[in-house]
């Protein structure tokens, strides 16, 4: 049996940490306030509820955690808002560079909301994801291809070379890859890809 100080111990240690600033307690000076962020929802489930953690992340820590039960715009503002609310009150001209998101459109439009002059990036896995899931047998020789191209094109060392690669890439693929979902795919990874730069 346990006793009731041992309980109340452990229900009072629960009770706390929502009082605190996540960000307050782990990033300690302002000059270690990361400015390159990545925003996330993680899916869970509370019996039968479906429910989304939106997690920040920034200097390879977690910086935000907060329990949504839906992935609207509206309810990931203000969600992902608690993170931006304690970022500012410990530095309030705050304002990340660039904040990479999944490619949600309502994740980026939330990251886009929240901090107006950061630079949105869409994860490059996700667009690929995209390309592979669209692809079919038919489209195995093609996707081999352009799975090298795609992620050589990740790996280029700085932003002209990227571009550079993308562009050619973008070349072949009309070039060379028939009409279909699997060309449409590769196309808006491109497509994003060149506006985001």
């Amino acid at each position: 049996m346990l006793s009731h100080t041992y309980v109340m111990y452990w229900y009072r240690a629960e009770c706390v940490l929502a009082h605190y600033n996540i960000v307050g307690i782990t990033i300690k000076h302002v000059k270690n306030l990361p400015t390159d962020l990545l925003i996330d929802e993680h899916h869970s489930r509370l019996g039968r509820h479906k429910l989304h953690v939106c997690t920040t992340i920034g200097s390879n820590c977690f910086l935000g955690a907060s329990v949504s039960t839906n992935i609207d715009y509206e309810h990931l503002v203000q969600f992902y808002g608690v993170f931006k609310d304690e970022i500012l009150n410990i530095y309030p001209q705050y304002d990340a560079e660039s904040i990479n998101t999944d490619g949600f459109q309502s994740t980026s439009k939330t990251a886009a909301s929240l901090f107006l002059k950061a630079q949105i990036l869409r994860c490059f896995l996700h667009g690929f994801l995209k390309i592979k899931f669209c692809g079919t047998k038919a489209y195995d020789l093609y996707f081999n291809i352009i799975a090298d191209k795609v992620w050589n094109c990740y790996h280029a060392e700085d932003k002209f070379i990227f571009a550079q690669r993308i562009r050619r890439l973008k070349e072949w693929t009309q070039t060379y890859v028939p009409e279909s979902s699997f060309k449409t795919a590769v196309k808006t990874l491109l497509k994003r890809r060149i506006h985001g730069l």
